[in-house]
């Protein structure tokens, strides 16, 4: 009966568990990851008309309009985007300040951002997977060749067990343009 069940079940695994829940007959399928696999998911659950929600790669953008609360707004996006070591799919990876508070948000922003550390026993868990500080890394160095600038932190990262260096921040253009090389628009 389902009654006896939760109504929302939330499981973790690898392709063979998200295999198996796609052919298991559930009500609903909800996936979170890359593009990639979000096809294969979506391609297995249409073979039995499981209904699915993909959220892949949406890049996670945080707007800040011009009547925005700046605190909340900067709490959101220091929050959003350090929390777990910026390893969660839905961490704030973009955001898009209107030009009138853009100087005070980011004021703000930095002012909570200076003073994080990541590693034990600080707010910031250590990157989880080796494999990220050379992904942390191109990102940065993609922001300032684009035209960003760091505004807190130095960009080095020295390990995956929790000694990174303070987090770096980087604004981007006033005006962005999409980049060429990626459609989903600047960084």
């Amino acid at each position: 009966m389902a009654g006896d069940l939760p109504l929302f079940q939330v499981i973790t695994g690898l392709g063979a568990t998200g295999n198996a829940l796609c052919r298991s007959g559930v009500d609903k399928l909800a996936f979170t990851g890359s593009a990639a696999t979000g096809k294969k998911v979506m391609a297995a659950c249409a073979e039995n008309l499981t209904p699915v929600v993909i959220e892949a790669g949406g890049k996670d953008a945080l707007l800040v309009d011009e009547d925005a609360n700046l605190d909340a707004a900067a709490d959101a996006a220091v929050w959003g985007g350090m929390s777990n070591a910026g390893q969660t799919c839905v961490g704030v990876e973009r955001v898009y300040v209107h030009e009138r508070v853009y100087d005070q948000f980011l004021d703000k922003v930095v002012t909570l951002a200076k003073d994080l550390k990541a590693g034990e026993g600080e707010p910031i868990g250590p990157i989880t997977m080796p494999s990220q500080l050379k992904v942390i890394r191109r990102h940065i160095a993609d922001a300032i060749e684009h035209g960003g600038r760091a505004v807190v932190g130095g960009g080095s990262t020295r390990s995956a067990t929790g000694t990174s260096n303070p987090p770096c921040w980087s604004t981007c253009r006033r005006n962005p343009r999409p980049s060429a090389k990626r459609p989903s628009g600047p960084r």
